[in-house]
């Protein structure tokens, strides 16, 4: 059995539009189901969130509070659905040490690949995710163009297309021709 780590990753008094209203996280949401034999449905999205971002395996005497304050936070929770929504604070994301700019590869990092290979979870895949324009405006590429305040990513397949133009934009001579 995990560390039940619900106390710190979990709050379900969070409201997405107030989150989303006040542009300091990324909100990812997931499919989530527990593997059998191991701890709730709560308590596997808890131990998920904290894998996810500033989570062990052990309690750590030496966490402090701005530790804390970049934790990933489940802020819903519906068993019945298997979906999960997290909380990302922006500043537990790394940037570009060279620019400061924000780097795809610690999105993905972090909501995608940390959390795949717990050993609690049966499966998880993302659903659905919302970046706050502040944030987005850091990105190079295509979307750094968005429009403050709306929302780009309504599925998962807009998602792989976006994320695809973005490493492409990276790559430099890449250049998007519409088909005819």
């Amino acid at each position: 059995m995990a560390l039940d780590q619900t106390n710190r990753y979990v709050n379900l008094d969070l409201n997405e539009e107030d989150l989303i209203s006040a542009g300091d996280h990324v909100l990812v949401a997931y499919h989530m189901k527990p593997k059998p034999g191991f701890g709730n449905f709560v308590e596997t999205a808890a131990h998920f969130a904290a894998e996810s971002s500033t989570g062990t395996n052990v309690e750590v005497s030496t966490t402090d509070d701005f530790t804390r304050g970049v934790d990933a936070l489940v802020y819903e929770a519906h068993e019945s659905k298997e979906l999960i929504k997290l909380a990302y604070p922006v500043e537990l994301f790394d940037r570009n040490i060279t620019d400061g700019r924000a780097m795809i590869a610690s999105f993905l990092t972090l909501a995608i690949g940390n959390n795949q290979g717990m050993g609690d979870v049966e499966y998880a895949k993302i659903y659905d995710f919302y970046v706050p324009p502040r944030y987005l405006r850091l990105f190079d590429g295509l979307v750094a163009l968005a429009l403050p305040g709306v929302r780009i990513l309504h599925s998962i397949t807009t998602a792989i297309v976006v994320l695809a133009v973005l490493m492409l934009a990276r790559c430099g001579d890449w250049v998007w021709r519409p088909s005819t």
